[in-house]
């Protein structure tokens, strides 16, 4: 997710907005706080790029895609997420050669086939891994709260993920064994 378009990856955050908020307008006054540029429904600060989907018809749910952000810049942004929300639901869908990588990366066999779901942990974290190889879809989802976002966890499954930090050759992988 280098600064550049995910392509054939998508960041799709649901934010649940905290009984007695202010709703939008709390987050949205929150990101122009923290220098965060929106223009229209696109929320732009540093490498990242965001768009404001949706906000449920109960005003209680926001949806917000990422379309580019480096590590950090998405580790600030859903720090302040989830300072405005209860939680963040974080779904990153991956299609193509994105889907093995990420599967591996995780420590899983997909198979050729049919609908693949489970559960794995990863740095104190339940990720609901959801795949249909026969279509070339993946999703790895968790709950982000203070804990997962204040622990680096978030952090981490972004670049397990997404292949960052590191870089998938033996170094890499031998600074993700020590992790």
């Amino acid at each position: 997710m280098s600064g550049g378009s995910l392509g054939s990856r998508e960041i799709r955050l649901v934010c649940r907005l905290q009984p007695g908020s202010r709703g939008i307008d709390g987050i949205l006054e929150a990101l122009k706080a923290a220098s965060y540029t929106l223009d229209g429904n696109n929320i732009l600060r540093g490498s990242l790029r965001a768009e404001l989907r949706a906000t449920s018809l109960s005003g209680d749910e926001v949806v917000i895609l990422v379309k580019s952000a480096e590590p950090d810049e998405f580790r600030s942004f859903l720090n302040l997420l989830v300072r405005e929300c209860w939680y963040v639901d974080v779904y990153y869908h991956l299609r193509g050669g994105d889907i093995k990588a990420a599967a591996g990366d995780l420590g899983i066999q997909l198979p050729e086939d049919g609908v693949y779901r489970s559960r794995v942990r990863f740095s104190g974290v339940e990720l609901k891994v959801d795949a249909y190889p026969k279509h070339g879809a993946l999703t790895v989802s968790y709950r982000a709260g203070w804990r997962e976002v204040n622990s680096g966890a978030a952090l981490r499954i972004h670049e397990k993920i997404l292949g960052m930090g590191g870089g998938r050759g033996i170094i890499g992988k031998l600074l993700g064994w020590i992790r």
